[in-house]
Order: C-alpha cells, then sequence, then structure tokens
C-alpha cells in the first residue's frame, strides 16, 4: 500500500514583439503566468493464491493559475479531480493471463492553450476528462520464445480542447465536446531459432503489431456546423509493424522493418 503526494509549481514569463526582418520591434503584449498542481495519491496492490492480482488507486488533482499583465489580470482554482483505477489480473493457465481495467485520467489546459498566439487569456477552459475500459489476453508460451498479447479499449473523452483559428490567423483554444475512442491494440513476436552461442545464425526473431483506431468526434459543435460523428484528426485508422532480426557471428545483426500507415484525416 503505497500514500503520497507530487507538487508542481511554475512561472513564465512570456513577451511579443512585433518582428522587423528579425529583428525585435515594438513590444505587443507581456504577461507573467503562474501554475500550481498537486496530486494526492494511494494505491493498493496484492496477490492471491498465485493466480489473481489485484490493483486500487485513487488520487485528488488541483490544479490553480495566476496571471497578470497589461490587460488581464487574475487567477483561476479548477475543481479538484478525482481519478480512480481498478485493475485486475488472473491466470487462466500457466502462460495465459486475462487483464482488465478501469480508470479516469484528466488533462488540465496547458499555458500554451491558456495563453495561446492570439496573446488573449482564455480563463474559461475546462480540463478534459475521461473514462477508459481496456481488456485483453497476454501469453508466454514456448519457454519465453513465443509472446503475445491483445487488447481492447474504449476510451470516452469529455470536454475536449480544440484547436481554432481568427481572421487573423491567431490560434485559440475552446472546449468542444468530446470523442469516442475504441481500438484494438495486438502484438506476437517469437524467437524462430533462440539465442545460441555457435551456428552461422546465431539468432532469429520476428515480431508484428497492429493498432486499430476508430476515433470519433462527439457531441461537437460550433456557431455554424456539427462534427459529431467525423473522425478525429491526426489519428490513422490502422498502423501495422513487422520486423526481422538475425544475429550472425562477430556481433553482425541485420535488423529490417517495415511499416504501414493508413490514410488519416487532417480536419475535423
Amino acid at each position: 500500500w503505497n500514500l503520497g503526494l507530487e507538487g508542481q509549481k511554475g512561472r513564465q514569463d512570456i513577451a511579443n514583439y512585433a518582428n522587423n526582418r528579425g529583428e525585435k520591434g515594438t513590444q505587443l503584449a507581456q504577461d507573467e503566468l503562474n501554475i500550481a498542481q498537486i496530486f494526492y495519491f494511494s494505491r493498493w496492490s496484492a496477490t492471491f493464491h498465485d493466480r489473481l492480482s489485484a490493483e486500487g488507486a485513487l488520487s485528488l488533482n488541483t490544479y490553480r493559475y495566476g496571471y497578470q499583465g497589461a490587460t488581464s489580470n487574475g487567477s483561476r482554482t479548477l475543481a479538484g479531480q478525482w481519478m480512480p483505477r481498478v485493475a485486475l489480473s488472473f491466470l487462466l493457465r500457466p502462460r495465459l493471463a486475462l487483464r482488465a481495467t478501469l480508470s479516469r485520467g484528466y488533462s488540465p489546459p496547458t499555458l500554451a492553450e491558456i495563453r495561446p498566439s492570439s496573446n488573449v487569456i482564455n480563463a474559461g477552459l475546462q480540463p478534459e476528462s475521461g473514462w477508459n475500459k481496456e481488456a485483453g489476453l497476454r501469453l508466454n508460451a514456448w519457454k519465453g520464445r513465443l509472446q503475445g498479447d491483445v487488447a481492447v479499449f474504449r476510451y470516452d473523452l469529455t470536454n475536449a480542447i480544440v484547436r481554432r483559428t481568427d481572421a487573423a490567423g491567431a490560434e485559440y483554444f475552446v472546449n468542444a465536446g468530446g470523442t469516442r475512442q475504441t481500438g484494438v491494440e495486438a502484438y506476437v513476436g517469437a524467437w524462430v531459432v533462440a539465442p545460441r552461442p555457435a551456428g552461422f545464425i546465431r539468432a532469429l526473431q520476428a515480431s508484428g503489431s497492429l493498432t486499430y483506431s476508430h476515433f470519433l468526434f462527439s457531441n461537437y459543435r460550433d456557431a455554424t456546423a456539427d462534427y459529431s460523428g467525423n473522425r478525429l484528426t491526426g489519428v490513422p485508422q490502422s498502423v501495422t509493424v513487422w520486423s526481422v532480426q538475425v544475429r550472425f557471428p562477430q556481433a553482425l545483426n541485420i535488423f529490417a522493418a517495415i511499416n504501414t500507415t493508413s490514410s488519416l484525416p487532417l480536419n475535423d
């Protein structure tokens, strides 16, 4: 059973100037931002009969920031966020384990989102938060020469922070609904030739992995359009990686890999 806390404090002085052919010109804006965040956490874990491993964790997260400048002055304390986590792992067979996890996470707005390139303090941004549900199987067989892992997950994000631009091209950020992130991750690897001290081929390993991501916007609207149901920008639907490694005498190794990435949406 672990108990603890972690704290972070920072101060940033940010100034913007006109760009005169690479030389600093007239000052356009200046702000001082201070942040303070503390995480209080507790984690418990136990193993029963060498087959069932259980873990429970809970943390309380606090976040406060202040800002001071020529046009803005104030502070904000975000509501404390509780983040629980429960995880189980059960040995179905000596080399095959079933695991499941339920957890909640959150992410407060960054300073680059609170004070974006528009140089306007956005004190109204809410933190992102969401629940993650995951289950999977893990295999370790053939005296460790064969390993496999497959997992399915669903992550529901609320208050997603989304980037936008104004008429002048400066960026700003808003909370724009959320996302539904469903996916599958799989890996298999095998030592076709186990490491050995003699022979022309000293070892041969092959592996492959797959990531499938069905990530969609949910409840995402602005003043002019409804993007709910559209694919999440910047996320490919599938990624595969295959590799092979061969070891020879005299510490000579050959490694080859191929990566395939599907098309991905560039806008929402």
